[in-house]
């Protein structure tokens, strides 16, 4: 994992070309989901305020924060921070190479079980296209590498998937829908759909 994240930081490193200022914005969501066997039974819902600030021309940072609920199963609370950086593929296409770590408590429902503190470490790729004035398209893939805090089986390696869509009211307000498949086993979410509103500035 450690010379996987050497060889892609020195990626980013290297890029110097047809950079895009990253947009800084913040956003707010709700999460759903239906059962789920792995995520245990029950409807999975949460809330996420989440944002983004470009720091140069070709860096960002960012983070989010949230809760979420899988019914009769666990609650969850989460942090994530991050920083990358997006490469202006074309015209209206920015790839995306991001890096961030997750942090969170599980309470569990059953009596008997202990609560847990996951945390994980998360390289993500992307790409995000306008379709347009209005619309744009997204898609990313996580390698995520976690601590889950538990007894019988203490480590996670998984990938991710999320892709969506938004759509700009103005200027400035946005709504977009995303559905993710894969846990990075810190907040929760798994085959669930996403829908929040965002303010860029």
């Amino acid at each position: 994992m450690r010379k996987l994240a050497f060889v892609i930081i020195g990626m980013l490193l290297s890029v110097t070309v047809a950079m895009a200022k990253p947009a800084s914005f913040v956003e707010g969501g709700y999460i759903t989901g239906g059962e789920n066997g792995e995520n245990g039974p029950g409807k999975q819902n949460g809330f996420e305020v989440a944002g983004r600030f470009g720091i140069t021309e070709t860096w960002y940072i960012g983070g989010a924060f949230g809760t979420y609920d899988r019914e009769d199963f666990a609650e969850n609370d989460y942090f994530n921070f991050h920083a990358g950086t997006a490469v202006k593929a074309s015209e209206r296409t920015d790839f995306l190479m991001e890096f961030g770590f997750w942090t969170g408590s599980q309470d569990l429902d059953a009596p008997a079980a202990e609560d847990t503190d996951p945390k994980a470490l998360e390289a993500k790729f992307g790409l995000g296209t306008s379709i347009g004035e209005k619309f744009s398209a997204f898609g990313t893939i996580s390698l995520v590498a976690g601590d889950l805090d538990t007894d019988t089986d203490d480590d996670l390696r998984n990938f991710v998937w999320a892709a969506g869509f938004g759509y700009a009211f103005t200027k400035h307000f946005s709504m977009d829908l995303k559905l993710i498949e894969g846990s990075n086993g810190v907040n929760g979410q798994s085959d669930v759909a996403r829908i929040g509103g965002r303010w860029t500035f």
